[in-house]
């Protein structure tokens, strides 16, 4: 059981490149940038 735990676990996004945690955490704040920026030029 420890050994598995030290594997990290990874996923594929289309064959094209992994993602890890670190990947999908960035995503997802750069998504949430752009939605602020797209939010804050929509309202002027």
């Amino acid at each position: 059981m420890m050994t598995r735990l030290q594997i990290p676990a990874m996923m594929t996004a289309g064959k094209f490149f992994l993602l890890n945690l670190p990947t999908i955490i960035s995503v997802i704040n750069t998504s949430f940038s752009y939605a602020a920026m797209y939010r804050a030029v929509g309202q002027r």
